[in-house]
């Protein structure tokens, strides 16, 4: 089981990648010189929706919550608490990439600590939507999930999931 921090109602925001490319398109003709714009789908995505896709798309991954005095707690050694997540998650990647001939990949499990302070980073999208945007995937699910994954390993970025 792969533990968290926090708890199931941590807000996140969440966007496709073929979001962020019509964006910037879009902006390049429509947005206001200086101006800064949050582009953010609609899903209202958590911590937890996040992970019960994510488990649909991984069967063998299983997510859990340390809780928030657990969670409270490990801020005190949280530099800590990372470098030893890190240790724990490089090599294993590392292998695991080895053995599926993934050679440079920019995918990883690298961790750096401000992902696990307690922010939600849940943003307004309303700026940006005023100029006309509109997403074309408005929520995380699992068949995105998934066609991205299709993505990364065909590419060979990503090893195969009978591998992992």
């Amino acid at each position: 089981t792969m533990e968290l921090l926090w708890g199931e109602g941590l807000r996140l925001n969440t966007v496709h990648v073929q979001d962020v490319g019509a964006c910037i398109y879009h902006l390049l003709c429509s947005g206001a010189k200086g101006e800064v714009y949050n582009l953010v789908d609609k899903s209202g995505t958590t911590q937890g929706t996040l992970c019960k896709a994510l488990e649909r798309v991984f069967p063998k991954l299983k997510t859990g919550y340390v809780g928030s005095v657990l969670s409270s707690l490990a801020q005190i050694k949280l530099d800590e608490l990372v470098d030893e997540a890190n240790d724990g998650h490089m090599a294993p990647w590392d292998e695991l990439c080895r053995t599926s001939k993934v050679g440079y990949t920019p995918l990883t499990p690298w961790l750096d600590k401000e992902l696990l302070y307690e922010h939600h980073t849940a943003v307004d999208g309303t700026k940006l939507e005023a100029t006309g945007f509109e997403v074309s995937c408005p929520q995380v699910t699992t068949e995105l999930l998934a066609d991205q994954l299709r993505y990364w390993i065909d590419l060979g970025k990503f090893p195969p999931l009978d591998a992992i």
